[in-house]
């Protein structure tokens, strides 16, 4: 059903990977889990990755658009951990982790023609009803 398949191993200790699945050739891949962002420059931004992936037309001879994709750090908080602090910490992640991408989403369009970009990826909500 999906002949195209892209898995990298991420950084996360419970093995939650990021992959893609496609009916279109893959070309390029790229991986960032090793950057990391200027104010945290000790630590890997990305827990699950942010993976890059050139998808090509069905005869490999054109990159129609490039896929961009992430899961962003959860809202989870280990319940033998302090709450407020925390959850202060989660959310310190996931705006680096979103600033990282707008660096690397904007680095990359300078080097790219034009063609489509799509960015996908699970965004945790802090309203679980939303």
């Amino acid at each position: 059903m999906y002949p195209y398949i892209v898995l990298v191993e991420g950084n996360d200790p419970r093995l939650i990977d990021i992959g893609i699945l496609s009916k279109l050739p893959i070309g390029g891949i790229t991986s960032w889990q090793y950057a990391v962002h200027p104010n945290n420059s000790n630590q890997n931004v990305f827990g699950r990755d942010l993976l890059q992936v050139d998808v090509l037309n069905s005869s490999r001879s054109k990159k129609l658009f490039i896929i961009f994709n992430n899961h962003l750090k959860s809202h989870y908080i280990d319940y033998r951990e302090e709450s407020i602090g925390a959850e202060e910490s989660n959310n310190n992640r996931r705006t680096q982790q979103a600033e990282m991408i707008a660096k690397i989403l904007a680095e990359e369009e300078e080097h790219i023609d034009i063609f489509g970009k799509l960015l996908v990826g699970m965004i945790p909500l802090s309203d679980p009803e939303m």
